[in-house]
C-alpha cells in the first residue's frame, strides 16, 4: 500500500533538503496525499511551510506551473493563499506569477490595481505599465513617469524614455522628457542621451563624421557636463576633442573613460593613436598589449 505523502517526505529529508517545494510539485501532478498534506500545511503554518514558500517560486516551481495545475483541481483558494503568502514573503517572481493567475474577467480590477501599486516600487512593473498606458492614455502615462522621477527613480526612468525614442512617433515626447532631465535635473544619462540623439541626427559625409561646424553648441555642453559622471560621455567628448585639436583634454577624457571601465578604448586602439599619433608602432603595442599605470604600453608578453 502507497504511504501517505507527508511520511514519504519526512523519510526523505536529503530530497526535502535539495528541494523544499517538492510537495508542492507532487500536489500540482495530482497526487492526492500529497495535496491533503499541503493543504494541512497551509492551514498549520509553521517553517515546512515557510520553506515551501520560500521555494515554491524559483524556476522549477515556476517551470512546474501549480496556480494553473491546483486550479484545474478546484483548488484555486488553496493556489492563491500559496500566492499571496510569496507576495508577503517579498518573493521576486511571485507578482509577475500572480498577475498571470489573476486572467479571469472578473479579476480585472484587482489585477489593475496590484500592477499600479507594484509600479510605485518596481522597474519592470513601472516600464510594463507605462507601455500598456501608452500612447491611448498618454496623460496617465506621462504623470506615472513624472511620479517616478520625483520619487528619483532614476533607472526606472531612464529604462522608459530610452525605449520610447526607439518608437518614431514616441521621439519627440522622449526629448523633450529627456531634455527636462538633462537641464533641470542635471541626471548624466540624459545629457548623454540627448546629445547622442541629436548628434546623430546631423549629416555626414559618407563614411565620415560629421563637420563640427555642424554640430550645435548644445550637443558640446550637454556632452561636457555628462563626461563628468557619464563613461559614454567621456568617450564621445574624448573625441570631440581631439577633433577640434584639444588633444591634451581629449586625453583627459579618454583616460577617465578607461579608468571607469570602459577598457575598449584601448583595445580598440583608440586611445594609442591619440597618445602616440607619430609612433604607430608604439600605438600597435598599446592597443595588443595593454597599458601601464604611468600611460605607457605594456611590454610584448
Amino acid at each position: 500500500m502507497r504511504r501517505p505523502a507527508a511520511a514519504r517526505v519526512a523519510d526523505a529529508p536529503e530530497a526535502q533538503q535539495e528541494h523544499p517545494a517538492a510537495l508542492l510539485h507532487q500536489a500540482a501532478e495530482g497526487d492526492a496525499d500529497a495535496l491533503h498534506e499541503l493543504k494541512r500545511l497551509a492551514r498549520t503554518g509553521g517553517p515546512r511551510w515557510h520553506a515551501l514558500v520560500a521555494r515554491a517560486f524559483d524556476v522549477p516551481s515556476r517551470l512546474c506551473a501549480w496556480p494553473s495545475k491546483l486550479s484545474k483541481q478546484g483548488e484555486r483558494d488553496l493556489a492563491r493563499q500559496l500566492l499571496d503568502a510569496g507576495v508577503a514573503a517579498k518573493s521576486a517572481a511571485t507578482l509577475g506569477m500572480l498577475l498571470d493567475f489573476l486572467d479571469r474577467p472578473e479579476d480585472q480590477q484587482e489585477a489593475a490595481a496590484l500592477k499600479r501599486s507594484a509600479a510605485e516600487t518596481d522597474s519592470h512593473f513601472l516600464f510594463q505599465l507605462f507601455m500598456e498606458l501608452w500612447p491611448e492614455r498618454r496623460r496617465e502615462a506621462l504623470a506615472l513617469l513624472s511620479r517616478a522621477r520625483r520619487q528619483r527613480r532614476h533607472g526606472a526612468v531612464r529604462t522608459v524614455v530610452r525605449h520610447l525614442h526607439k518608437i518614431p512617433s514616441a521621439r519627440h515626447t522622449a526629448e523633450d522628457i529627456a531634455h527636462i532631465l538633462a537641464m533641470r535635473d542635471r541626471q548624466p544619462w540624459a545629457q548623454y542621451e540627448l546629445a547622442l540623439w541629436m548628434y546623430e541626427r546631423l549629416e555626414t559625409p559618407e563614411e565620415g563624421l560629421p563637420p563640427l561646424e555642424s554640430i550645435p553648441d548644445e550637443v558640446f555642453a550637454l556632452l561636457e557636463a555628462a563626461a563628468v559622471h557619464h563613461q559614454d560621455a567621456r568617450r564621445l567628448w574624448g573625441q570631440l576633442l581631439s577633433r577640434m585639436g584639444r588633444e591634451y583634454e581629449a586625453r583627459d577624457a579618454l583616460f577617465a573613460a578607461v579608468d571607469s571601465g570602459d577598457y575598449t578604448i584601448v583595445t580598440h586602439g583608440e586611445l594609442g593613436e591619440h597618445l602616440f599619433p607619430d609612433q604607430p608602432t608604439k600605438a600597435e603595442q598599446l592597443k595588443m598589449y595593454g597599458l601601464t599605470a604611468e600611460g605607457e604600453p605594456h611590454d610584448v608578453w
